[in-house]
């Protein structure tokens, strides 16, 4: 039986986040972690989406602690949506699961999706804890996203009221600017730890032939998986979150 804990932690600037983090049962000493990045919300979330939870309970399920977070301006957190000050809320997010109990230092990882992988690869090419990650349904180069495309985004999220902060006048600027500085393309180069990288063959918002050229200019070790018949929600797709607890379980692992 899992346990969850609700946690409340500060990022650099005292925005107050909330997470969830999943602790397994049965496991002596310290396990192994993931921390689960979200994408960018634009859309109402359906009554029966219980969201990160049930990966979360899947990585339990092999005797990973997991922790789900909710970036600045989304969910319960705080703050205004800011693409940009994603990465500082992943760090202070890492600083609470480092310094767990429960958590073995030594493998600990990161899955981000989307628009949270993108502040994902970010931190992981600067902060050394970050020991593998795991890139999933993610943009190889966000610099060719337009503004016009971030006003889209924008307006899709302040109609289904999934993001706060986006009804100020520079909200597409502002994301426009962040995807900018996230660019995976200017990022992945400089990767150390072991990379996986995740999507969908049906991705209709990301082609996955980005995610082919994301896996060209990385470096070993790497490992390319697309999944046939899955979307980018890729969440959502059972076979997908088997893949990605399987490649954290090879590297890490049995069960204790």
């Amino acid at each position: 039986m899992l346990k969850v804990v609700e946690v409340g932690f500060r990022s650099f600037d005292e925005v107050e986040l909330r997470g969830r983090l999943y602790l397994p049962s049965g496991v002596e000493g310290r396990a192994p972690s993931v921390c689960v990045c979200h994408g960018i919300p634009v859309a109402p979330r359906r009554p029966d989406d219980r969201g990160y939870a049930e990966l979360a309970e899947m990585f339990c399920s092999e005797g990973f602690v997991a922790f789900t977070f909710s970036f600045r301006g989304t969910g319960l957190s705080g703050g205004d949506f800011d693409l940009s000050a994603w990465p500082a809320d992943l760090e202070a997010a890492l600083d609470y699961l480092y310094n767990h109990e429960a958590v073995d230092r030594g493998r600990l990882g990161v899955a981000g999706f989307s628009g949270g992988a993108l502040a994902a690869l970010y931190v992981a090419t600067r902060d050394p804890r970050v020991k593998a990650l795991a890139l999933c349904a993610t943009p190889a180069d966000t610099s060719r996203i337009s503004l016009k495309d971030a006003e889209a985004v924008v307006a899709r999220a302040r109609e289904a009221g999934s993001l706060r902060g986006v009804d100020r006048p520079d909200a597409a600027a502002k994301l426009k600017k962040g995807f900018d500085l996230l660019n995976p393309m200017n990022l992945i180069g400089s990767l150390g730890c072991p990379l996986l990288i995740l999507h969908g063959g049906s991705d209709e918002l990301v082609d996955p032939r980005q995610a082919e050229e994301l896996y060209r200019r990385a470096r070993e070790p790497k490992r390319l998986e697309i999944v046939e018949g899955a979307t980018h929600q890729l969440r959502l797709h059972r076979g997908a979150m088997e893949r990605l607890v399987a490649w954290f379980k090879e590297l890490w692992g049995p069960r204790a």
